[in-house]
């Protein structure tokens, strides 16, 4: 036997010796109860490697999940978005509707206050685009009742008379047309006048006798002389008095009641039979 074999059987021989003697102290420990013991010490540095790998997968894992983490918050985002710009549209729909309503109903309650005229609601469809006439369309035409001359208002004023119809359709010239011309009287002292259309945003109100006092602010309204328009309609305020010596007549700027960039609804008096237009004469 040479020394290498001599070698290898030794360590055989040894590794046997080991192993039953591994083998006999595990039998008497189990024997004893004390295997369990033995066992959970050695767990200690197993489950600490445990631990320390479990940590580090978990931080590989967060950092692969990132990507997915921002793709899903993206849409979430998106998502809140969306549901952001549905419900503004909502709310724009419902102050729309709130102001509709309330315009209804100041109409409405004006109507009631003057139950002599009969009124029709309607929506204003239309502009004429021209820089020298202002006149608007309005939504109802002869087949609704609406008749050339007939007056036009809202709430707070005069507006206009219709000159021209179609079946589902009417024109109205605005009082501030420049062929626009009013018979009028002044609140406080009575006096009548004739509110004339301008192509700027105020009236003017002529014929009135010199010695008639006329007062910043005072009421002007519609006199019904000659049978054109019903009277004591509201047309608007004096807002400046123009007076010359050597003139017969005084005259004084008006300010309109109706915002006329801001009608949407108004009401046509279809209760009232006007002269025929063609035959007013506007001399004082």
């Amino acid at each position: 036997m040479n020394m290498a074999s001599y070698t290898s059987e030794r360590i055989r021989w040894r590794l046997f010796l080991i192993f039953v003697a591994i083998c006999l102290v595990l039998l008497v420990l189990h024997t004893t109860g004390h295997l369990s013991t033995a066992v959970g010490y050695l767990q200690i540095p197993f489950s600490a490697a445990q631990s320390w790998i479990s940590d580090r997968i978990g931080g590989v894992e967060s950092t692969l999940s990132i990507p997915g983490d921002v793709a899903g918050l993206q849409a979430e985002n998106e998502r809140l978005r969306m549901q952001i710009a549905k419900l503004e549209r909502q709310n724009e729909e419902l102050t729309e509707i709130y102001a509709e309503h309330s315009w209804l109903s100041s109409l409405l309650d004006y109507a009631r206050q003057t139950p002599e005229y009969h009124r029709v609601a309607v929506d204003v469809i239309g502009w004429d685009t021209s820089n020298f006439v202002r006149r608007l369309k309005i939504s109802k035409g002869d087949l609704d009742g609406i008749e050339p001359g007939m007056p036009v208002e809202t709430e707070r004023g005069l507006v206009g008379r219709v000159i021209a119809v179609s079946p589902h359709s009417a024109q109205v010239q605005l009082l501030t047309d420049a062929d626009s011309s009013i018979s009028a009287r002044l609140g406080a002292s009575r006096a009548d006048g004739t509110v004339q259309g301008q192509l700027t945003t105020d009236l003017t109100i002529k014929w009135i006798k010199q010695d008639v006092p006329v007062s910043e602010n005072e009421l002007v309204m519609t006199s019904g002389l000659g049978g054109y328009l019903p009277p004591d309609l509201v047309i608007g305020r004096i807002v400046r008095v123009e007076q010359s010596a050597s003139q017969l007549f005084q005259e004084a700027r008006v300010r309109p009641a109706v915002d006329f960039d801001r009608l949407e609804i108004v009401l046509v008096i279809t209760g009232f039979e006007p002269a025929d237009l063609t035959t007013e004469d506007d001399s004082p």
